[in-house]
């Protein structure tokens, strides 16, 4: 089936608000349509899905009604984006923060889904992909988004992007091209020799499977 054919999540992404569907678009295929295309199958199981950077929590709220048995979790820095609603939990803290990680596993243990899409910054991406792949079940789907093979000078965001501000002054908003190649071959690596089944890439994201 094609993407543009993948409508349902893109249609919840729509009534919410998001901008997974109203404006993340290229090609004429929206985010959502392509979350659609890899989730459809998951989408009536009692899953663990994990979002970093929720902004309103619209996107939040379209996964919960696209995922009817799961529970929904965000992660954000930025303390204004903090609520909580039917069978979602927000969590306020940074996503490479391993006191967080802690929280998860006490309360949810393994995941399902993960979408990185906080800071886009190639550190803490890198971070939190380490400290989260992990609890990520068989067949599990890690999606990172705006994840690019260019380089980036991203420190004025610091004041135009929402909860940017609250990352600590440590944090390298310089991102580059090398890191994004070395990131993507490890992950080629690990189809060989690790727990990675596959990895399919698209122009703003990267979306890895679990073995």
């Amino acid at each position: 089936m094609e993407i543009t054919n993948y409508k349902e999540l893109h249609e919840l992404g729509l009534k919410y608000s998001t901008d997974k569907s109203t404006s993340h678009i290229h090609k004429n295929v929206s985010y959502m349509q392509i979350y659609d295309k890899f989730l459809h199958d998951k989408k009536e199981l009692p899953l663990n899905f994990l979002e970093f950077g929720i902004l309103k929590g619209n996107s939040l709220r379209a996964f919960r009604d696209y995922f009817t048995n799961s529970n929904i979790i965000g992660i954000d820095i930025n303390p204004t984006t903090s609520f909580s609603e039917d069978r979602i939990e927000t969590i306020i803290g940074s996503q490479d923060d391993e006191n967080i990680k802690k929280l998860i596993l006490e309360k949810y243990v393994n995941l399902d889904i993960i979408l990185d899409d906080a800071s886009h910054i190639n550190e803490l991406i890198f971070k939190s992909f380490k400290l989260y792949w992990p609890l990520l079940n068989k067949g599990g789907v890690y999606i990172i988004e705006d994840f690019l093979p260019r380089d980036q000078e991203l420190s004025s965001t610091r004041n135009s992007w929402p909860g940017q501000k609250y990352n600590k002054e440590d944090v390298n908003f310089d991102n580059k091209k090398s890191e994004y190649r070395n990131f993507i071959l490890d992950i080629l690596d690990n189809i060989y020799i690790g727990d990675v089944f596959s990895i399919h890439m698209y122009t703003y994201m990267t979306i890895i499977i679990k073995e």
